[in-house]
C-alpha cells in the first residue's frame, strides 16, 4: 500500500516539517481521524486548555459503541454487592466479527470496592466461549479481587510461613546497643548478655539464649587468647637486629619468624635474610644463630608462641596450608624440586596423583 493513502499524523496536529515533500497524505477529506482527548473523557487531562486534542464529551451510545461508565454514587457503588450493568458491560468486550480468529478480551479491574467492606463472592455470569476454553475472569486462580483483599492474603501467607510468628520479635536497635524509643518501643527488648553486654537474649526462647551464650563464650575465649599472646609478644627482642619486633618502623616487619626446632626469637624479615645468605653452607644458614640447632622451615606469625603445644598446632596448620599450594620447582612432574622429600609444597601430577608420601619437617 502506498504511503500517500495514509494520513500524516504530524499534519493532523499541525507540526509536520516536511510540507509538500512529506511521503504521507495531507488530505483530511479521505480520513476521519479521532482527535478527541481520551483522558478528558475520563475526567483527568493534565494539559487542560493547552491540550492539542479536542475536549468534547462523547456522544450517546449508538451502533454498539460503549461509552464510559458513570461514576457510582457513594450510596450505590460502595454498598452494592453486584456491579451495575454498565460496569459489567465494560468489563469485557469480545471481538468475534472475523471467524476463525481468537477472541480478544479487554481485562479491567471489575471490583471497585477498595474500602474493605463486605462483598458478595458470587461469580459473574459466564460468557459463551465457542473455543471451549474457560474464561480467565471466572477461573478461581484469576478471579479479580480488591487491593485490600490482596494485602490481607499476603499478610496471612507471611504469618503462615514465619517460624517465629507466635513469638515477639527482638528490637534490632536495642540488640545493637541502644534504642531511642525506650519503653515505648513496639518491639521486645531482650535480656542483657553478661559477656557482650548487649540486649540479645530472647526472654521466651531458651534455644536462642543457649546458642548465643555458646557462641559468645567461644568468641570471648578466642579474644582472650589473642590478648594474652599479644601481651607476651610485646617485649620480645630479635636475636639478629636486637630490636623489639613489635616496635619496628614498618608494619609489615612487625612479624615473628618462628623456627620449627628452636625457641629463640627472630623477626621474620631478619631470619629470612639470614637463611638466604649465599656465602655459607646449607647447614650453617639453616641453623639458629644462637644455639646452632637446624630448623627446616620458618613459620610466619603475628604473635610469639612460647608454649610447645601451641607451637605444634601452629606448625601443623602451616604444613597443611603449604601442602595445598603447588610446588613451582616440581611443575606437575616436568621439573625437579631441590628440596626433595622435605618440600612443604604439593608435588602432584596433572592427573592429581601425588609424587609420594613425604615426611614433612623431618631432618
Amino acid at each position: 500500500m502506498s504511503t500517500k493513502q495514509v494520513t500524516c499524523r504530524y499534519f493532523m496536529h499541525g507540526v509536520c516539517r516536511e510540507g509538500s515533500q512529506c511521503l504521507f497524505s495531507h488530505d483530511l477529506a479521505n480520513s476521519k481521524p479521532s482527535t478527541i482527548c481520551k483522558y478528558y473523557q475520563k475526567g483527568y487531562c493534565a494539559y487542560g486548555a493547552r491540550c492539542r486534542y479536542d475536549h468534547t464529551k462523547p456522544p450517546a451510545a449508538a451502533g454498539g459503541a460503549v461509552g464510559p461508565a458513570p461514576n457510582p454514587s457513594p450510596s450505590s457503588g460502595l454498598h452494592s454487592p453486584h456491579p451495575s450493568p454498565d460496569i459489567a458491560t465494560s468489563v469485557m468486550r469480545t471481538h468475534s466479527n472475523e471467524p476463525g480468529k481468537r477472541e480478544k478480551k479487554t481485562l479491567v479491574l471489575r471490583d471497585r470496592n477498595l474500602t474493605g467492606l463486605a462483598e458478595d463472592k458470587t461469580p459473574p455470569s459466564k460468557v459463551n466461549n465457542p473455543g471451549g476454553c474457560s474464561d480467565p475472569q471466572t477461573s478461581p486462580e484469576m478471579k479479580p479481587h480488591s487491593y485490600l483483599d490482596a494485602i490481607r492474603t499476603g499478610l496471612d501467607d507471611l504469618e503462615a510461613s514465619s517460624s517465629y510468628s507466635n513469638e515477639p520479635q527482638l528490637c534490632p536497635y536495642a540488640a545493637a546497643g541502644e534504642c531511642r524509643f525506650g519503653d515505648a518501643c513496639v518491639y521486645l527488648h531482650g535480656d542483657m548478655c553478661e559477656i557482650c553486654r548487649l540486649q540479645v537474649l530472647h526472654p521466651f526462647d531458651p534455644e536462642q539464649r543457649k546458642a548465643h551464650e555458646k557462641m559468645c563464650m567461644s568468641t570471648f575465649e578466642h579474644e582472650m587468647e589473642k590478648a594474652f599472646a599479644f601481651q607476651a609478644s610485646q617485649d620480645k627482642v630479635c636475636s639478629i637486629c636486637m630490636e623489639v619486633s613489635l616496635e619496628r618502623a614498618s608494619a609489615s616487619e612487625r612479624r615473628f619468624g618462628i623456627l620449627s626446632n628452636c625457641s629463640h626469637t627472630y623477626c621474620l624479615s631478619c631470619i629470612r635474610q639470614w637463611r638466604c645468605a649465599k656465602q655459607f653452607e646449607n647447614p650453617i644458614i639453616k641453623s639458629c644463630s644462637e644455639c646452632r640447632v637446624i630448623s627446616e622451615f620458618v613459620i610466619p606469625s603475628v604473635y610469639w608462641v612460647e608454649d610447645q603445644n601451641k607451637k605444634n598446632e601452629l606448625i601443623e596448620a602451616f604444613k597443611q596450608g603449604m601442602g595445598k599450594k603447588a610446588c613451582k620447582y616440581f611443575e606437575q612432574g616436568k621439573g625437579t624440586c631441590p628440596f626433595g622429600s622435605k618440600c612443604l609444597y604439593r608435588h602432584a601430577y596433572p592427573d592429581g596423583r601425588l609424587q609420594s608420601q613425604r615426611n614433612l619437617g623431618s631432618s
